[in-house]
């Protein structure tokens, strides 16, 4: 989830520039248009351990499904963002995007419980530290 939270803290960057008015309307909408295509390039890291012993090939489908559906829901809602007409409308729709960690909660939560659930069904060590579920992709350009 770090990904996100870094994506997040992003987020709320620019929005306090822009309640600030360090920042116009004009580059509020460059950077939000930024973190858009930040949001695409996120994929499920389906190289980390426990993860990597859980999901067959058969299942990523599912899983690439619901991250889909996630990105497809931050997209929308950081365009609505991007659309807002006034600044109290931008802070009303920028604290229900904080509070969804940009539409990846579920995704996420879902993720780390079956991690969870490998680990404690096939009594292996808990990880130390909390795994890096999310990755962006490489580009190819």
């Amino acid at each position: 989830m770090q990904l996100i939270d870094e994506l997040l803290d992003d987020l709320i960057e620019v929005a306090s520039n822009y309640n600030n008015e360090f920042i116009d309307k004009i580059e509020l909408d460059l950077k939000l248009q930024l973190l858009i295509s930040k949001v695409d390039r996120i994929e499920i890291n389906f190289k980390v351990t426990p993860l990597q012993k859980l999901v067959a090939r058969r299942h990523t489908k599912s899983f690439n499904q619901l991250l889909y559906r996630s990105k497809y829901k931050a997209t929308e809602s950081l365009l609505k963002l991007k659309g807002a007409s006034n600044k109290r409308l931008f802070n009303s729709k920028l604290d229900q995007i904080l509070a969804n960690s940009l539409e990846f909660n579920y995704l996420y939560n879902m993720l780390d419980a079956s991690c969870n659930a490998y680990i404690t069904r096939n009594q292996l060590e808990p990880l130390p530290k909390p795994i890096q579920i999310f990755m962006y992709t490489r580009r190819s350009d």
